[in-house]
């Protein structure tokens, strides 16, 4: 029984514990349809049964002690600290230079980091995938995503 399967089922109990209790408010609009707070109340649901289910195997000690570390280490550590500190990084530069600008820069950090694409296949992919997200959420949810200083 490894004391980290622990820590992962007492974190996932706790993140779906806060989620419901700020989204359950707000599961039915003021119209009695279902509102904001619909989708969130389902993903912490489904996170609630994960950490139960680790819980469960972790105090009927099914899970094996001789697993994989929880970190990776060497190159699948670097890729790891890399990818979760572009994550952080997007977040910060999506409010000052917009979503576009933003998830471009990210996703071709990420297509260089973790692929071995030829540039052009980068550049391609990446301005057809942030085009088409931006285009879903701006005309089709009608939602608008944070623009930046540059307008875009």
């Amino acid at each position: 029984m490894r004391r980290e399967d622990l820590v992962m089922a007492v974190l996932c109990l706790a993140t779906s514990a806060v989620v419901l209790v700020q989204s359950v408010p707000r599961y039915f609009n003021d119209r009695g349809s279902l509102g904001s707070g619909a989708y969130p109340c389902y993903i912490a649901l489904l996170l609630a049964i994960c950490g139960v289910s680790i819980f469960t195997q972790w105090f009927r000690g099914n899970r094996k002690t001789d697993a994989p570390p929880f970190f990776p280490s060497g190159r699948g550590g670097k890729l790891l600290i890399c990818t979760a500190g572009s994550m952080v990084a997007h977040r910060l530069a999506t409010d000052f230079l917009g979503f576009g600008l933003a998830s471009l820069l990210f996703m071709i950090y990420l297509m260089r980091l973790l692929g071995n694409h030829r540039w052009w296949v980068t550049l391609a992919l990446s301005f057809l995938f942030v085009g088409l997200v931006s285009y879903t959420f701006r005309e089709w949810l009608y939602m608008d995503l944070p623009r930046g200083f540059l307008g875009y």
